[in-house]
């Protein structure tokens, strides 16, 4: 009986309704000199803007989506690697009032990169690197420099609405060029 519990627990806790695909367009990111460098599969209904400034200004990010009153934004960082938790320490100091209970990080790793996902209030956040094998493998410089933040911010209400596709954006996000195998 205790068994079947668990069982049923664990099959509903993991049953969280997944994005539709026929709701994604797969789209590509260029990456600071304009090359296309990543893809993911964005909801048809978010609105894109890529942002042509001063691409090596790091505060800019390489593309910018609103949905919903969600502003989810994507950065990369050339020539520098900051640590996932450097990352989410300082989203975390830019949210006023902020109690613990209230913030959940989790390691995270698909397609040759590992990070970290953040949630707290108003905020859905990754911090990816380039796996450490990766890495110190790949001498092409484009791979090199590909590391990328995925941020989410907008009221509770909305971050909750767009939640699933939030995520779903983040776990499809990779390199249009695969890395070699180990």
């Amino acid at each position: 009986m205790m068994r079947q519990l668990l069982i049923i627990s664990l099959l509903l806790v993991g049953c969280e309704p997944s994005p539709k695909a026929n709701n994604f367009r797969l789209q590509v990111v260029t990456d600071r000199l304009q090359r296309p460098m990543y893809h993911a599969e964005v909801p048809k209904e978010w609105q894109r803007s890529d942002l042509k400034n001063d691409l090596h200004d790091t505060t800019v990010p390489i593309t910018f989506f609103e949905a919903d009153g969600v502003h989810i934004t994507v950065h990369t960082f050339p020539k520098m690697r900051i640590p996932p938790e450097a990352q989410i320490s300082r989203w975390l100091k830019q949210i006023v009032d902020l109690q613990v209970e209230d913030v959940k990080v989790e390691p995270v790793g698909h397609g040759g990169y590992l990070g970290l996902r953040v949630e707290a209030p108003g905020l859905i956040a990754f911090a990816m690197q380039m796996a450490p094998e990766h890495f110190q493998r790949n001498s092409e410089e484009t791979h090199r420099s590909a590391d990328y933040t995925i941020k989410a911010v907008g009221s509770d209400d909305a971050i909750a609405k767009q939640r699933q596709n939030i995520l779903h954006f983040a776990q499809t996000f990779e390199l249009i060029e695969e890395l070699p195998s180990l």
